[in-house]
């Protein structure tokens, strides 16, 4: 079988994005080797034509136009799609009718304008600013365009199925697009358990922390990070912790340079690739997580299969993937100080939620909750 998957950017030696598709392709390939995957990246910002071969997966960038022509192509047998853009809907709707398409529907790429409005990095000052408002205008309008493609796509042909990440994300799809949407599948993002494996922590691994976001947006709540080590610093324990903090981004600097002070928090600007971050997780006891939006938090239940224990917001679908006694959803940063106040003096509380939140993660996204049933919805029959 032959698939073609579009995606906007895919990964390389010096480019970790969307390495979570990168993932479960490398997976498909692993477990069916009849199986020849082309990626296709619809590269609107650059349009900078390229191929490249990335760890068996064959990858090749071209501008929008080119993907018209594929989804024509009699080579391919079904098309997946990952966070797909609204010009794509005549070309689904031309080609869905003669060949099977699965479309994956992540968040950003479907939910109204409201709920993401903090990607835009916005402040109140912006609304005397007329180039940021005209920047907010076309937000709001790709925003609309959005969640009219998810209401289109839903429903539309028996050949196009579509995928979510969380039940949260297809309730609030329902919601967005003002419709019942039972025919919508809910998988998880398949986690490497193989290569994440959980590592019983030793107590005083809970006074090492680990943060890895990226700084690109405020969603990411890297601002959040900033506040939380500042009110931790004025706890008599703080001192106890040592805090790594991992990331790249326009606001790494901004968030990061007024933590230098402290001689417990080291702070690295760059990304780590899965080799790195598995390391970094068999170091560490703590993962610090704040965010503004998660649809499911892959690092994070990463790290929680690991065997560290998860310190993250609760927004979105965080509980859903680490609900009560598996891990840490805090509202403000008193409650941040609470919880590194009960970690730092019970240590058996410590290995007790590290040991349930892997054990959790593993079973929420076993092979049998990600891969198989996404191998099956590919391959069209039971495994």
């Amino acid at each position: 079988m032959n698939l073609l998957v579009l995606c906007p950017d895919y990964p390389n030696k010096d480019n970790i994005s969307f390495q979570f598709v990168h993932q479960r392709l490398k997976e498909y390939k692993k477990m069916f080797k009849n199986l020849n995957i082309d990626v296709f990246c619809y590269d609107l910002e650059t349009v900078k034509n390229e191929e490249y071969t990335f760890d068996g997966i064959h990858v090749y960038k071209n501008e929008k136009e080119k993907v018209y022509e594929l989804f024509k192509s009699k080579k391919y047998d079904k098309i997946l799609i990952h966070y797909p853009y609204y010009w794509m809907l005549e070309f689904i709707k031309d080609v869905s009718f003669k060949k099977e398409i699965i479309v994956w529907l992540h968040g950003s790429d479907c939910l109204k304008w409201t709920r993401r409005l903090i990607t835009m990095n916005a402040t109140i000052g912006d609304v005397f600013k007329p180039i940021r408002i005209l920047k907010l205008l076309r937000y709001i309008r790709k925003s609309q365009r959005r969640v009219e493609f998810a209401k289109q796509v839903i429903n539309y042909s028996s050949n196009l199925k579509v995928v979510v990440v969380s039940e949260w994300l297809k309730r609030a799809i329902e919601k967005d697009v003002k419709q019942k949407c039972d025919n919508i599948l809910v998988i998880h993002n398949n986690i490497d358990f193989e290569e994440f494996k959980f590592v019983k922590k030793k107590p005083n691994m809970r006074f090492k922390v680990l943060s890895v976001t990226p700084y690109k947006t405020l969603m990411y709540g890297t601002d959040i990070l900033m506040k939380m080590i500042k009110r931790l610093s004025k706890e008599p324990f703080f001192n106890s912790f040592e805090f790594n903090i991992y990331g790249m981004g326009p606001l790494f600097k901004k968030h990061t340079d007024s933590l230098k002070k402290y001689s417990n928090v080291k702070v690295n600007n760059k990304f780590i690739n899965h080799e790195d971050l598995n390391k970094a997780f068999k170091k560490h006891g703590i993962f610090l997580c704040p965010k503004r939006a998660d649809t499911q938090g892959v690092t994070r239940c990463e790290a929680m299969a690991a065997g560290l224990v998860a310190v993250g917001s609760n927004v979105e679908a965080t509980r859903e993937f680490t609900p009560l006694e598996t891990g840490y959803t805090v509202s403000n940063v008193r409650e941040v100080v609470k919880v590194f106040k009960e970690l730092y003096e019970n240590e058996k509380l410590f290995l007790e939620t590290a040991e349930k939140g892997a054990n959790f993660i593993r079973e929420k996204c076993s092979y049998e909750n990600t891969l198989k049933k996404e191998l099956e919805l590919i391959l069209g029959r039971k495994l």
